[in-house]
């Protein structure tokens, strides 16, 4: 089997394909996890009113300026989702970018579009109500290699600044691997749906009839 992490090679038709559908990965995979509950619908997320703390300032300069930018241009945004553990509700933002670096090394990218997320800083999401943000659900799509300890750390500083809410990291290519060794029925579901789209746009591109009948004909379309 091909390692996940080569599955896109670089490609970006075939990434920017799989960005179309593995939320829907996610959403089979937290709910087969019995981790998170997912809630239908997408909250929204107010920040105009925040100003990040003394301590967060010091620790991430640029947090600020990325703060100010966020609040003059909206009051609010969309994330991706709601998940829920017990009463517990996290603000999920799915990101999954395997070829589109943004010329940045992998931990210096991360942590960029960590602190782009002026919502970290927000108490509360509404979704027909008021709901108390215990913390943020981040995908990405994979460790940066070789900066683990630096990723750990990472995460670590920015849980310590905007405590009590958490961010939690969870990692495409790991997710995918599990999925696809343990060929769960709701993830070859999805993927067979996928597939089926796929090959229809392809067939109905190149109908089989034309192809055979021009065939080594030398002929343009």
């Amino acid at each position: 089997m091909k390692p996940t992490d080569e599955i896109f090679d670089k490609d970006p038709i075939k990434s920017t394909l799989f960005g179309k559908f593995y939320e829907d990965i996610y959403r089979g995979w937290f709910k087969n996890q019995k981790c998170f509950e997912v809630l239908r619908g997408k909250p929204k997320v107010n920040w105009l009113d925040r100003t990040p703390s003394e301590k967060c300032q010091r620790a991430f300069p640029q947090f600020d300026e990325l703060l100010a930018k966020s609040q003059r241009e909206k009051a609010y945004c969309i994330p991706d989702g709601i998940l829920k553990i017990g009463e517990e509700h996290f603000i999920w933002e799915a990101k999954n970018w395997p070829n589109w670096s943004g010329g940045l090394q992998p931990l210096d990218q991360l942590r960029d579009e960590l602190l782009k997320l002026p919502y970290i800083l927000a108490p509360k999401l509404l979704r027909g109500r008021d709901y108390d943000i215990s913390g943020i659900v981040f995908t990405w799509w994979s460790k940066p290699k070789g900066k683990e300890t630096e990723t750990d750390e990472l995460i670590r500083q920015m849980n310590s600044l905007i405590a009590p809410p958490t961010i939690r990291l969870y990692y495409t290519v790991d997710v995918l691997d599990e999925c696809r060794t343990k060929q769960y029925p709701w993830y070859c579901k999805i993927i067979e749906r996928e597939r089926s789209r796929v090959n229809q746009l392809f067939d109905d591109l190149l109908p089989a009839d034309v192809g055979r009948s021009e065939s080594g004909t030398g002929k343009s379309p």
